[in-house]
């Protein structure tokens, strides 16, 4: 009996001190041991930066919640901070006119905007006032002259007829004057060549016969010539007569010829 109340003594001083340890720690939404502000993060009095720290923070600018991080690190640029007990928001990218609204750093359990902070916002940067310009004068528009109306073409004074100039006369015609027609060569008689003569006995005989039909037209008096009745055979009388003379007058020629003909020897 007495051996177990020794044993549980000792038990009873461990979980006493256990608790009292917890109680020390703290919870996330207690007082953060940091410092945050809206330029930056200050760790408690005596504790820096070392290698593979971290800082995570939640900020707003304009409405839009955004994030970033720390992590200190010899081969990165955020190694730099090794040492340091404080770090500035904009060494880490963060704008100006931001609101830190929740910030994390390792090592510590308490976790500002948790335990009822208020967001920490920065000041906005001033707005860029426009540089009043001066209105330039208003240049007034010079008028264009309008283009002159185009005067009229003169017209073209009439000409006047000339005077004294002479009706062209229209040129005459010159007479066409042809060839008569070549005489026709007789037939030969006998195997001898007639020269084609003119036959004044063709012309006789037609005016023998116009005579004829002269007299046997009617007479003023209403009587007939008593030879009006027989004009085809007077006709065929003119006709044979005229071709006797022709016969006769080449069997005139044919003597004169062959003797023409003749050597100059035999005469």
């Amino acid at each position: 009996m007495l051996r177990r109340a020794v044993a549980v003594a000792p038990l009873s001083v461990l979980v006493l001190l256990g608790s009292a340890a917890a109680a020390t720690a703290g919870g996330s939404d207690d007082p953060t041991p940091y410092t945050v502000t809206a330029d930056g993060l200050t760790l408690p009095e005596g504790r820096t930066f070392v290698e593979n720290d971290h800082v995570n923070v939640r900020y707003v600018v304009d409405g839009v919640t955004l994030s970033a991080q720390l992590h200190v690190q010899a081969a990165t640029a955020q190694g730099a901070v090794a040492g340091r007990s404080d770090v500035l928001w904009s060494e880490l990218g963060l704008p100006a006119g931001r609101c830190i609204t929740w910030v994390q750093v390792s090592g510590f359990n308490e976790h500002f905007g948790e335990g009822g902070q208020r967001p920490v916002c920065s000041a906005a940067p001033p707005a860029q006032t426009a540089v009043p310009v001066a209105p330039l004068a208003p240049v007034p528009a010079t008028p264009v002259p309008s283009p002159a109306p185009a005067s009229p073409a003169a017209s073209p004074a009439p000409s006047a007829p000339a005077t004294g100039a002479a009706p062209a006369t229209p040129a005459t015609p010159a007479p066409t004057v042809t060839a008569d027609a070549a005489p026709v060569p007789s037939p030969t008689v006998s195997g001898a060549a007639l020269q084609a003569t003119p036959r004044p006995a063709s012309t006789a005989a037609a005016a023998t016969v116009r005579s004829q039909v002269l007299a046997d037209s009617p007479r003023p008096g209403g009587a007939l010539a008593t030879t009006g009745g027989t004009l085809v055979p007077l006709l065929g009388l003119a006709t044979a007569a005229l071709v006797a003379g022709v016969v006769l007058r080449v069997v005139r020629r044919r003597p004169a010829r062959a003797a023409v003909a003749r050597p100059a020897h035999r005469r």
